[in-house]
């Protein structure tokens, strides 16, 4: 056999070798995406379980503030909880429109990537944090928590979370 045949199946191994590479890098990034997407989907429709959202904001009279909204007897409550601590527990019975607008607010924000943000600004020492805790009857959950270091479309979540709770007490 010429040196110019076995250099040229030498190439063309290669060339197959990479193309066979090529093609298996692509099948995997299509079913992460698939994947994670339909997870998204699946987390969105299931009916919500529980959710709770507590954050402090320097040191002010206000600045601890905690909500809860759970099922208690087949009742949707609310739990509202300030700086003042056990004592000044608020316990709203709602209606379950409330999760209608829960819903909304985490799909507006995406806050589906929230999930496993836990992040920390080591450099301030009296600064403000953040955990977020939403569980739905399938057992998908979402859980991040941040000091001085916050997600994606934080702020304006965190205000709409807020007007939709205080319209409530």
């Amino acid at each position: 056999m010429p040196l110019i045949h076995v250099l040229d199946d030498v190439k063309m191994k290669k060339i197959i070798y990479l193309i066979c590479i090529f093609v298996i890098v692509v099948i995997v990034l299509i079913t992460t995406y698939y994947v994670k997407n339909n997870k998204k989907i699946v987390f969105y429709e299931s009916p919500l379980k529980e959710f709770t959202f507590q954050y402090n904001e320097g040191n002010s009279s206000e600045s601890y503030i905690y909500y809860q909204l759970k099922k208690e007897n087949n009742n949707w409550i609310i739990l509202f909880e300030s700086d003042y601590g056990k004592d000044d527990v608020q316990k709203i019975q709602v209606d379950e429109e409330i999760i209608n607008k829960i819903d909304s607010i985490l799909k507006k924000y995406n806050i589906y990537k929230w999930n496993k943000f836990n992040k920390t600004d080591k450099h301030i020492l009296d600064g403000d944090s953040f955990s977020l805790y939403v569980k739905k009857e399938n057992n998908m959950s979402i859980s991040a928590s941040g000091y001085e270091k916050w997600p994606q479309n934080y702020k304006e979540a965190k205000l709409e979370i807020d007007n939709l709770f205080k319209s409530y007490k």
